[in-house]
């Protein structure tokens, strides 16, 4: 299926379940929605352009540093605009994710970063 198809798509449940993937979702709701506010975080307001550059920005600073197809990327961070924009350009580099939160305690970091790197 296009992505025009997809964007044409009656309802979200049906785009997701025609093939299309979470990188696709993400360049269709930030190339579909570019003057829409994406974020409002305290008196900071991103619309889905804005967030598309720094997307863009992140994605080049990730690429240099190795992020790259099945590179995992773990991130601590508060709930912010950027956290998920790494979070975003990891995947669309192709990138695994993992986003510890800051308010869990040291023992479940490490559950987490140990189920991380051995998953089994």
């Amino acid at each position: 299926m296009t992505p025009s198809a997809i964007t044409q798509s009656s309802s979200p449940a049906s785009a997701a379940s025609a093939g299309a993937t979470l990188s696709d979702l993400i360049v269709q709701s930030l190339t579909r929605h570019s003057s829409s506010e994406a974020f409002v975080a305290g008196d900071r307001r991103l619309t889905y352009a804005q967030v598309r550059d720094l997307v863009s920005q992140y994605m080049g600073a990730l690429s240099r540093r190795g992020v790259g197809l099945g590179v995992g990327v773990t991130m601590l961070s508060p709930n912010t605009p950027e956290s998920w924009i790494v979070q975003a350009a990891t995947y669309l580099l192709g990138g695994r994710f993992t986003g510890l939160q800051a308010l869990a305690s040291v023992q479940d970091q490490i559950v987490v970063w140990s189920r991380r790197r051995d998953p089994s």
